[in-house]
């Protein structure tokens, strides 16, 4: 029962707006047209092998209470959960902290050697990122599958590598970038 403009809508607009706005149609379908939502609700239960008088009686219950059944429609007709309030801001902090540290833990070895020793600085960086990359790579993939476990272990372990892969590869990417324009640079400035 999706309009054609629905994922539109949802394309040009924020998780929240989206959800607002799904909502209200909702609202409004259950307002208007007790007929579609109950077809709704017994197709979705007939998906279960239930009887036709089975789905029928759940209909009925879930239309018992507009606040049940809206809900029930927002979760399996609309697909729409609401998005939890506090998440654009933990998001934005989350993005800010790893982003300055993974900006500023690659500069801390340049500051505990001599001015004139740079390359042994650049050698401390890349040391220190190879082991944060094995350590969040570790930690990263016990977050997500759980820290017991042979299985768990070795999953983590892959993870650790591939982390410090990954990140070895950017930075890479990012030298050789570098190198790139610095060498286009004095080729045109000569």
């Amino acid at each position: 029962m999706r309009e054609a403009g629905y994922l539109d809508f949802n394309l040009l607009t924020s998780n929240r707006e989206s959800y607002q706005a799904t909502k209200r149609k909702c609202q409004q379908l259950v307002r208007t047209s007790k007929t579609i939502t109950s077809e709704i609700v017994q197709s979705h239960f007939r998906k279960y092998h239930l009887d036709d008088d089975n789905s029928a009686a759940i209909s009925k219950t879930i239309h018992d209470s507009p606040e049940v059944l809206i809900s029930f429609l927002m979760t399996h007709h609309f697909d729409a959960a609401e998005p939890p309030d506090s998440r654009p801001w933990i998001s934005a902090l989350t993005l800010a902290v790893a982003y300055f540290s993974g900006g500023f833990i690659p500069l801390v070895p340049y500051f505990a050697v001599a001015k004139d020793d740079v390359l042994k600085g650049l050698w401390w960086s890349i040391g220190i990122m190879g082991v944060v990359l094995l350590i969040f790579g570790y930690v990263k993939t016990c977050v997500v599958r759980g820290w017991r476990g042979t299985e768990n272990m070795i999953a983590a372990s892959r993870g650790a590598i591939q982390m410090a892969l990954v990140g070895a590869a950017a930075a890479g990417a990012a030298v050789g970038l570098v190198r790139a324009i610095n060498h286009e640079g004095y080729i045109a400035g000569s």
